[in-house]
């Protein structure tokens, strides 16, 4: 069985499919003008539910993670981070947007509930990577971009 270029399906599936090799994603995305695109996002390395005082819950920590090395445990009930609520900061891009343009290691100051105390942490900012996202390549070629607009919009503009 081939392919209409005349490769062969059985060699893709072995080489991707069967998980031997990585996918070429950068060069099959520039055939029609995208490429992916990473961020680097700030980062706590906690695991949240929101409560119904606009506090949230920790769930889990990251091993190793910043909340887990300034002190904030499993079970503890996060009220406030810089004197903001909880549920405002983590929900809704808020801590990106408190956080994102800072230096790595500024503190964070973080109010916990922990049983019966109410405990002040200070948690060094990190950073860690987002999913990468698909952005149109400004440099593609016109084909490319006539490609991308058909799959995309289904227009083929000559």
């Amino acid at each position: 069985r081939r392919a209409s270029n005349g490769k062969s399906y059985d060699d893709f599936y072995r080489r991707y499919i069967d998980g031997r090799e990585p996918y070429p994603w950068d060069e099959a995305l520039e055939v029609i003008g995208l490429r992916m695109q990473s961020a680097s996002v700030p980062r706590m390395g906690i695991s949240l539910r929101p409560e119904q005082d606009s506090t949230v819950r920790v769930m889990e920590l990251v091993p190793g993670g910043a909340a887990a090395g300034a002190g904030i445990k499993p079970g503890d009930v996060v009220v406030s981070v810089n004197a903001r609520p909880a549920m405002e900061v983590f929900y809704a891009g808020g801590f990106a947007a408190m956080y994102g343009s800072k230096a790595a290691g500024t503190p964070i100051p973080v109010v916990v509930r922990r049983d019966s105390a109410t405990v002040n942490l200070q948690v060094p900012l990190r950073f860690g990577q987002a999913p990468p996202t698909l952005v149109e390549d400004p440099a593609a070629s016109p084909r490319a971009v006539r490609l991308r607009n058909g799959i995309l919009r289904g227009t083929t503009d000559k």
